[in-house]
């Protein structure tokens, strides 16, 4: 029933969000004459205690009305209510405490209020706060400017959105995306229209699973990509090893070698053949041999004809000839039948004798000659070169003639006798190491005696005279001995 009047809000400044001052209102204006003078009419007329009236004209209730309410601040039907404003009416008087939530008194008007939406894209928070980021579209919500969107290019990688999308999405940082690093391993890469390439990759990687976002990923010292992408180093009978992105060979498999220095073909060359044998360039070329190398070494296989490996060594292949006095047909088959009087030769495998001269007369069998054909010595001789005395005086002596040609001298006497010989000498005695021995009989008397091929020796021992039988000698008692026949 009174109009409402602005006069009753005390001056108190409304803060708005985010800290700004919306306005402070204007001072009281004085109220016109009539309108004080009808004032104090009705509180006369009423005659109700301060602070109250009677504002629903019913006496029966009296002054039901409290005039400190925001339906009657000051008096009666005054509302103490502004648009998107908080007030209060403290005695009697109607007070802006502040603005609602979302609103503002940005023209600084107190009468209408906090006018003013603070959500919208001029007035974001605050009173002409306009929410347009950099480089962004921009919305505000609940008086907080958010980016809806970033401009082609751009983007919010710091988040904050006061400086809007702030970052351009073409460095090798941010390529494309935040966050999105376009360094990548063993790689030189660019940036351009926000797409990340690779330009080059380091020296000794490639890109070789042709997936971008890991770079150069391979290293090509590798056997899988050894000097490129998917060239393997696998070599023939060979381990390997990938050294600066070349193939290398590291060993050859057993049986096998690098003979032509070539790595790309490995150990090319099996070590089992007459050319390379257990090594590179190492012949097996054998003397006088069929040789092999199948196992890796060389080895004979057969000696050719005339010839045999007689010292049982590989190396020196089939050495001895088997026309050898020594190797006659075969290794080890000797001609040397110990007989002075025969020249031991062999010819296509067979032992040969022939008369040396020594014993009789060549070509012919007849015994007793002394290095001519006549005359023959007697029988107390010996052959010394020329026929000598054989026995001393008073001695008798036989001489028997065997088969080979050899005479054995028979001495039976009581006294002593002597027998002096030499390898040179055709007679029965003979001394191994070639001097001269003496045979001394003792008064019992002593026989060598030899039959048939059988040979007695005397060989100087000690300065005595020992008898030696090849066969073996036998004693027949008193002072007999015989070689390889019963006794007498």
């Amino acid at each position: 029933m009174y109009p409402y009047r602005w006069s009753y809000l005390a001056p108190v400044a409304i803060l708005i969000a985010c800290g700004r001052v919306g306005y402070e209102p204007r001072p009281p204006q004085p109220a016109d004459a009539s309108t004080l003078d009808a004032a104090h009419d009705d509180a006369a007329s009423t005659a109700c205690p301060a602070g109250f009236g009677d504002c629903n004209a019913n006496p029966a209730d009296g002054c039901e009305s409290s005039l400190s309410s925001l339906d009657h601040c000051g008096r009666c039907g005054n509302a103490c209510s502004v648009a998107h404003t908080l007030t209060a009416c403290t005695a009697g008087r109607c007070e802006a405490l502040g603005c609602e939530a979302g609103f503002g008194n940005c023209d600084g008007d107190p009468v209408n209020g906090c006018e003013r939406p603070l959500n919208t894209s001029t007035s974001c928070g605050g009173c002409d706060v306009p929410c347009v980021p950099a480089r962004a579209s921009g919305s505000c919500n609940s008086g907080i400017c958010e980016i809806t969107a970033c401009d082609s290019g751009y983007g919010d990688c710091d988040g904050l959105t006061g400086n809007g999308c702030e970052t351009a999405l073409d460095s090798l940082l941010h390529c494309g995306a935040c966050g999105s690093s376009c360094l990548l391993p063993h790689t030189s890469t660019s940036c351009d229209a926000s797409s990340c390439s690779i330009t080059g990759c380091d020296s000794g990687f490639d890109d070789c699973d042709g997936d971008q976002s890991n770079g150069c990923e391979a290293a090509l010292d590798t056997l899988a990509h050894c000097g490129g992408c998917d060239q393997p180093c696998d070599l023939a009978h060979a381990s390997e090893t990938c050294a600066g992105g070349s193939c290398q060979v590291s060993s050859c498999s057993p049986g096998f070698g690098d003979c032509d220095a070539v790595p790309s073909n490995g150990c090319e060359m099996p070590l089992n053949t007459l050319t390379d044998c257990g090594a590179c360039t190492q012949r097996c070329d054998l003397s006088n041999a069929d040789a092999s190398c199948a196992s890796g070494s060389c080895r004979i296989m057969s000696c050719n004809p005339g010839f045999g490996d007689c010292d049982a060594d590989q190396s020196n292949g089939c050495e001895a000839s088997l026309d050898h006095p020594r190797h006659c047909g075969g290794c080890g088959v000797s001609c040397d039948d110990g007989d002075p009087c025969t020249t031991d030769s062999c010819a296509s495998g067979t032992c040969t004798y022939a008369d040396s001269g020594q014993c009789s007369c060549p070509g012919s069998c007849s015994g007793g000659n002394c290095g001519t054909c006549a005359p023959a010595c007697s029988c107390n001789q010996s052959c010394r070169g020329s026929c000598s005395s054989l026995c001393s005086a008073g001695a008798t002596c036989g001489l028997v003639v065997s088969d080979s040609n050899r005479s054995s001298q028979t001495c039976r006497t009581t006294a002593s006798c002597e027998l002096r010989c030499s390898n040179s000498n055709n007679c029965e005695q003979l001394c191994e190491d070639g001097s001269s021995c003496e045979l001394i009989c003792s008064n019992s008397g002593c026989v060598q005696d030899c039959q048939g091929a059988a040979r007695c020796l005397s060989r100087c021992s000690n300065a005595s005279c020992q008898l030696l039988c090849p066969g073996g000698a036998t004693s027949c008692g008193g002072g007999i001995t015989v070689c390889n026949r019963p006794c007498p």
